[in-house]
């Protein structure tokens, strides 16, 4: 079977451009994103997960750059707009999708999806970077409501605590 020229020049094109692609020096990341967590001393090359929601905004301050802390607190949908950036990292490296201190503390709250975790922390940075009340409570129960409105059983967002006894 013969494929007319038009597609011969189609594939061609896309095989240049993609060898083209794959052999241009990779672009370094903007040292504005760059994230510098604190280190877990136990651990080191891994980042110490704070034990709380509190701990976990001071954490935000001290690992991002000061460019990047402006930009998020202008951006009124940062919270969002950093879900699958910086939410995302922060899901995967304070433990949230395990059973991590500061999964606990949300788990304390009723709140037990890390993406609810990780979306709490970022509004409640923006809120604290814009002299605003993080209205925890609000943010709790506006999860707990989705949940709810979702099919989700009354008891599955009740708080649980893993305390000792």
């Amino acid at each position: 079977m013969r494929l007319p020229r038009s597609a011969l020049f189609f594939v061609a094109l896309i095989s240049a451009t993609s060898i083209a692609a794959a052999q241009s020096p990779a672009s370094e990341p903007d040292p504005k994103y760059r994230i510098t967590p604190t280190l877990d001393s136990a651990s080191p090359p891994r980042p110490r997960i704070p034990p709380n929601l509190d701990s976990a905004l001071v954490e935000l301050d001290h690992m991002l750059s000061p460019a990047l802390i402006a930009e998020f607190r202008a951006d009124s949908t940062a919270p969002v707009t950093y879900h699958f950036g910086l939410g995302m990292w922060l899901r995967n490296n304070w433990g949230l999708w395990q059973n991590s201190t500061l999964a606990k503390y949300f788990h304390c709250l009723g709140i037990f999806h890390p993406d609810d975790m990780s979306g709490i922390v970022l509004t409640s940075y923006w809120r604290r970077l814009n002299g605003r009340p993080l209205d925890l409570e609000r943010q709790v129960a506006g999860y707990q409501e989705y949940w709810l409105r979702n099919g989700a059983d009354s008891t599955t967002v009740r708080p649980r605590c893993d305390r000792p006894a």
